[in-house]
């Protein structure tokens, strides 16, 4: 299974998300969205599963949670926007707070605009960055996650050009 990731989109989608994620099984946006035209666009190309950042607005927040779990592939993948500190324990008291009554394999999250891929103790955190505003001199950004029929993941990232 071939999962788009996405995040902090703000109202905005470049063309060439269509182009990057054409094929995917689905699509993961986490959070801040800034129209409900973003996720109905997106829904052309995949299912989508969504949830709301910090800065969409009450719209928004009643059609998409907080967080989410979701079983792709074979594993728990949660979204949700912000998640800090990604420590071990940070990450506990994290998902704890959201009240997530499972601890996930996979966790994406947005909110830094910043691209970071990384295992927390025995959990794969994944922020695909922004593609609209990114940060520190950074190239607007996806990122993939591959599921393989045995259950192993990766991920890798995917920069798009620059406007």
């Amino acid at each position: 299974m071939k999962i788009g990731l996405i995040s902090d989109t703000h109202g905005s989608l470049p063309a060439e998300v269509f182009q990057v994620f054409k094929g995917v099984d689905a699509i993961v946006h986490a959070g801040d969205i800034g129209a409900e035209d973003i996720i109905v666009e997106l829904q052309v190309l995949a299912p989508v599963y969504a949830v709301y950042g910090n800065v969409d607005d009450f719209k928004l927040r009643q059609v998409f949670p907080l967080w989410r779990m979701e079983q792709l592939g074979g594993k728990h993948v949660l979204v949700t926007h912000i998640i800090a500190p990604l420590t071990p324990i940070g990450l506990q008291h994290a998902l704890e707070k959201i009240g997530c009554p499972q601890k996930p394999d996979i966790l994406v999250y947005g909110h830094t605009h910043e691209l970071c891929i990384q295992k927390v103790s025995d959990i794969l955190t994944i922020n695909p960055g922004s593609v609209s505003q990114p940060r520190k001199g950074e190239a607007p950004s996806v990122a993939f996650l591959e599921i393989n029929a045995s259950g192993e993941a990766k991920c890798w990232p995917k920069f798009l050009p620059q406007h």
